[in-house]
């Protein structure tokens, strides 16, 4: 029988008499409560003390720290209802809390020594108390049963025993309109609101962080790692994070410029869930930036090492979710704070005065804002993460979480490629919960992990990819596809061996890359020149040559020397006559993908410049058309290669 608060005095006496009545204590005819002990009466009140409640007050490791319990009262004869009354265990020890709350105590025959029997009655019944275990937090929770999952609605798991939290705003948002199938349907559905790589790193981070209590835990699984969604502003990125982040009806964004304590009370109420830190970037003063970057860098370095610390109370319990106008400062002093983020960049939603607006996307997402299938499909989810924890879950993570870090296997910081295992063997769970609910195929199942594993794979490289000024990152477009197609083509050391490491410029040789320390040389004024009029054809302008070159700068692309950003770099024209342009310096180690091309590059005309040899030496020497050999050779970068050293060898060639 439950007890509310709009009982009547009929139906708590019902309960009492159901509940606790018996041989020794029990209420008569009267209305009043009588003790009996050894067949004799030995005490009589007009007044009936009915516990509904036991409380235990847990601690965050589940052990009990304080107790209390819920009491109502009758009065004359079972007709008057007190006020319901909750007291610590601790006060229990003497007649005063009783005295407090019936002022006609005495009347009711209830004195400090008659109340010994009233104590024995509760010593009595303990056990009979209906008892809940109280929680100051929601999220996964351990007792001798397992894993259940708490939430103000209640709690999802086997366990047997009654558990509640004191956060009363963490109610799901389930639209019961959605069925469970039909709620995960939709939630794949969601995927296609916009570029996938927003979509899937979103609802891969949402899943993960169901479940970080479990792999916090199990000490090397913890998920050690910050999200940053990163755009202009009006594109989206607050709402479309409040969509793939919000489970409950409450709020789950604080912005980043808020006082330390908000920021901290939200981080750890919103455990294995995920608290947006919004609006970074828009600080106007250069000491509220670097006190924000102060704050920033705080909460992230306490997510990467949340599973070394001892200190249980300053730590984030789910995972926390930036979004910013622009990412942090890509320097020296940011490298570690970076490492622990995966960034990614916001696609356009809602902002029709920039680049990459379709009002298709935004339709997409009102439809979904309105649906609210992912917070619906969560509630069901968890119910089917309850079985697997209790089970072998964390084994299976475990073992596909290492084969992951395997197949992301690259060149960036460990703890990116961990961070990305992470969101791709959750989004994988999540997958393997709708096969085996037969929502979808094992064939089906497989296709749409495959499609993500490839998603996964492009966030991957872009980590590697600096964050830069839209400028930069149109400049490093710009010049990839310009040294693949052959308009900024890229010498090795080798390769000038002919002509002492000068460049010939006329030729389109406009860099040279050094393998050994990863750096790149361009002749910057004639790279400019190329790369600007490719960006007029894309009607995407780059800005002036010395603008970009401060952009580059602060990119910290460049390898600076003590005379500034541009260098001398000895070249030569067509004629071989020497001659000194400006260069700069570039590391090429961040600029993606640069020295594979180069390299590429250079072996494919290396290749190409034999096949041309051969088929040189093939012909009779008197039916040579040196005029075509010549451009061919120019084309294949025969002479630059060294194959043939100078000019003069050459002539002697043609006069042979």
């Amino acid at each position: 029988m439950n007890i509310r608060d709009s009982d009547t005095p009929e139906s708590l006496l019902a309960f009492f008499n159901e509940s606790y009545a018996g041989d020794h204590f029990y209420v008569d005819e009267n209305g009043d409560f009588n003790v009996h002990i050894s067949g004799q009466k030995a005490s009589t009140f007009h007044f009936i003390l009915i516990p509904v409640e036991k409380v235990n007050v847990l601690d965050k490791q589940g052990n009990i720290k304080d107790m209390r319990y819920k009491f109502y009262a009758l009065r004359e004869g079972a007709t008057v209802l007190l006020e319901p009354i909750t007291i610590l265990k601790k006060e229990l020890h003497n007649v005063n809390w009783i005295r407090r709350w019936n002022q006609f105590a005495v009347l009711d025959s209830i004195t400090p020594k008659s109340y010994v029997w009233i104590l024995q009655f509760l010593n009595h019944i303990d056990k009979k108390i209906p008892t809940v275990n109280e929680l100051d937090l929601i999220g996964w929770h351990k007792d001798e049963q397992g894993w259940f999952f708490l939430h103000s609605g209640g709690k999802i798991g086997k366990s047997r025993q009654t558990y509640r939290t004191t956060f009363t705003e963490f109610k799901f948002l389930k639209n019961n309109s959605l069925s469970e199938e039909q709620a995960f349907k939709e939630t794949i559905e969601m995927l296609n609101i916009c570029d996938q790589k927003v979509t899937y790193a979103l609802l891969s981070y949402s899943l993960l962080s169901l479940i970080v209590t479990p792999l916090v835990e199990s000490k090397d699984l913890s998920p050690n790692f910050a999200m940053w969604i990163y755009g202009k502003t009006g594109l989206g990125k607050t709402r479309l994070s409040s969509l793939f982040t919000s489970f409950y009806d409450t709020e789950n964004i604080v912005r980043v410029d808020s006082y330390k304590k908000d920021l901290k009370s939200a981080y750890t109420k919103h455990k294995d869930s995920v608290i947006v830190v919004d609006d970074y970037g828009t600080s106007k003063t250069a000491e509220n930036e670097y006190r924000t970057d102060e704050k920033v860098e705080n909460i992230i370095r306490w997510l990467g090492d949340r599973q070394l610390s001892s200190v249980d109370d300053a730590l984030p319990t789910g995972m926390a979710l930036f979004t910013g106008e622009r990412f942090l400062n890509n320097n020296e002093k940011n490298s570690s704070t970076i490492a622990r983020t995966i960034r990614i960049s916001m696609d356009n939603i809602f902002n029709r005065n920039e680049p990459g607006f379709d009002s298709a996307k935004m339709k997409r997402f009102e439809k979904f804002e309105k649906m609210n299938p992912l917070s619906t499909s969560i509630f069901f989810y968890l119910d089917w993460l309850s079985e697997k924890l209790n089970s072998q879950m964390i084994d299976q993570y475990k073992s596909d979480f290492q084969k992951l870090r395997l197949k992301f296997e690259s060149k960036v910081h460990s703890r990116i490629i961990d961070s990305i295992s992470h969101l791709f063997n959750t989004f994988n769970f999540y997958i393997l919960y709708a096969a085996e609910k037969e929502f979808i195929t094992l064939l089906e199942s497989q296709i749409i992990s495959d499609n993500a594993l490839q998603i996964f794979m492009n966030i991957l490289e872009d980590q590697s990819k600096p964050v830069v000024h839209p400028q930069v990152e149109l400049f490093l477009e710009l010049l990839i596809e310009a040294i693949r197609g052959g308009a900024v083509k890229i010498a090795l050391p080798h390769d000038l061996s002919y002509s002492n490491g000068r460049l010939n410029p006329s030729n389109g040789t406009l860099g040279i890359y050094y393998p050994d320390t990863e750096e790149l040389k361009l002749v910057w004024e004639s790279s400019y020149g190329i790369l600007y009029q490719e960006s007029r054809k894309r009607n995407e302008i780059l800005v002036g040559v010395k603008k970009l070159g401060k952009l580059l700068e602060e990119a910290n692309l460049i390898l600076k020397s003590s005379s500034g950003i541009t260098t001398p770099l000895q070249t030569q024209d067509e004629n071989f006559r020497h001659s000194t342009s400006r260069a700069i310096t570039f590391d090429a180690r961040k600029i993606v993908n640069v020295s594979e091309l180069i390299i590429k590059l250079d072996e494919q005309s290396k290749q190409d410049t034999l096949r041309y040899i051969e088929e040189w030496e093939g012909i009779e020497d008197d039916t040579y058309d040196y005029q075509d050999i010549e451009e061919s050779l120019s084309d294949a970068n025969l002479i630059d290669t060294g194959l043939i050293s100078n000019e003069d060898e050459w002539n002697h060639k043609k006069g042979k």
